[in-house]
């Protein structure tokens, strides 16, 4: 029997942005590393949350609007991105909230199956005791 590498998870879709009419005004392409952007992903879900609240204390959303942006661009990539402003008229938090479905019904179970088979991973190729699987959420 052959030793055998498994390639990372990789989310390819094709995301439709309809107008007002119902038709397609743009189809993006995605070819998301899973790998890539699980450590990131976390980090910059945190900073959407603490910029939001900031935005509510202060009444200013710069640095909510930053926040967004560099979120979408974790997952949809630089160019993606640009035509994702542009199709929402630079109304970031627009952006946000119609994207969201897509990240966590698709994007965020492709990070958490990925960070399950890497802890499952690490843990056949090292001796751990039972305190420390269960540490590792393992069996």
């Amino acid at each position: 029997m052959a030793y055998q590498i498994k390639k990372t998870n990789r989310i390819t879709e094709d995301v439709e942005f309809l107008g007002e009419n119902g038709e397609v005004e743009l189809t993006v392409k995605l070819d998301i590393d899973v790998e890539r952007i699980a450590g990131d992903f976390r980090k910059a879900q945190i900073a959407v949350i603490n910029a939001e609240k900031a935005a509510k204390e202060k009444q200013t959303d710069e640095t909510y609007g930053k926040a967004i942006i560099e979120f979408i661009r974790l997952i949809f990539g630089d160019e993606n991105t640009q035509k994702l402003i542009k199709y929402f008229d630079n109304r970031y938090i627009d952006l946000l909230f119609q994207t969201m479905p897509f990240i966590y019904d698709v994007v965020v179970p492709s990070i958490e199956k990925s960070v399950r088979q890497k802890k499952q991973l690490i843990a056949n190729n090292n001796t751990f005791s039972r305190k420390q699987r269960r540490k590792l959420g393992l069996k």
